[in-house]
């Protein structure tokens, strides 16, 4: 049976066992394309994902370090419309994970570990762990430790740019 023709609730509970198991493989579908068809289920975001890769290059060209802000991706799309806390967190971090998802479907780097705690000008440790604990899970294997793995994923990051981004 194909992926898509599985129900949600078959994707969910697949994906439950996997992670109750410590597993990543061991049925017809892997984890990891498990978690890709069933973020691709999900609602488009307010931010187009392209786009909003697009606009994260661009802006890292702006920044003396690469590194960029929430609140820069915000101002991208909606220059206009103040920043509404919890509810502008809750859009951008959407369009971030679509974005990843793009990253993983097209081999790129890790897009979105160039988008930086404001107060502390750099990844928290808790934002460190749960990408690199999302892109193991997803299938990405490395020999680095975490700082290092998010380190190489920023370096490669910088140096794309934004028109040699695939366009889907």
């Amino acid at each position: 049976m194909p992926i898509e023709a599985l129900k949600d609730s078959q994707i969910k509970d697949t994906i439950r066992r996997y992670r109750e198991r410590n597993l990543t493989t061991g049925g017809p579908y892997t984890l990891s394309e498990l978690l890709v068809e069933q973020h691709r289920r999900q609602p488009s975001s307010v931010i187009p994902t392209v786009e909003c890769a697009k606009n994260i290059i661009s802006l890292s060209k702006q920044s003396p370090d690469g590194l960029i802000f929430y609140l820069d991706i915000w101002k991208a799309f909606f220059p206009d419309k103040a920043w509404a806390a919890h509810e502008s967190r809750n859009i951008v971090t959407n369009a971030l994970e679509r974005v990843g998802f793009y990253c993983l479907r097209h081999g790129l780097p890790i897009i979105v570990t160039l988008v930086v705690n404001k107060g502390k000008g750099e990844l928290t440790d808790e934002a460190k762990d749960n990408i690199y604990n999302a892109w193991v899970e997803r299938g990405v294997s490395t020999q680095l430790s975490r700082d290092e793995w998010i380190a190489e994923q920023q370096a490669l990051s910088i140096a794309l740019t934004p028109d040699a981004l695939p366009t889907d």
